[in-house]
């Protein structure tokens, strides 16, 4: 059987510390670079394909979500944390100054 990966550990997380854009702003905001937090950030290269990428699927998962669960308190939480997850990503790319991690047109 092949080695899966531990989800729980995060030292092989995409997230891990090693994996991260070392100079990407919202790693340890800070008053030298919380304006460019604050700032708009016109889209470079491929990033609006990623953006539109990423609105796509979220609007299919909130869609999902809707059909599959009763109306009610958590069912509003979920939708609004998809949402939230799509700006966040969104707001990644746009602060990123590095090329994309993987090739968008596959």
């Amino acid at each position: 059987m092949p080695d899966t990966p531990d989800p729980s550990d995060l030292s092989t997380s995409p997230m891990s510390s090693s994996a991260r854009a070392p100079d990407h702003p919202s790693n340890r905001p800070s008053p030298n670079n919380l304006k460019a937090l604050f700032t708009h950030h016109a889209p470079r290269g491929d990033q609006t394909s990623s953006y539109k990428e990423i609105r796509e699927d979220g609007f299919a998962l909130a869609a999902t979500i809707l059909d599959c669960c009763p109306a009610c308190a958590d069912t509003s939480a979920a939708v609004r944390y998809v949402r939230l997850a799509v700006m966040t990503a969104n707001a990644a790319i746009a602060l990123d100054v590095s090329p994309p991690r993987r090739d968008m047109s596959t």
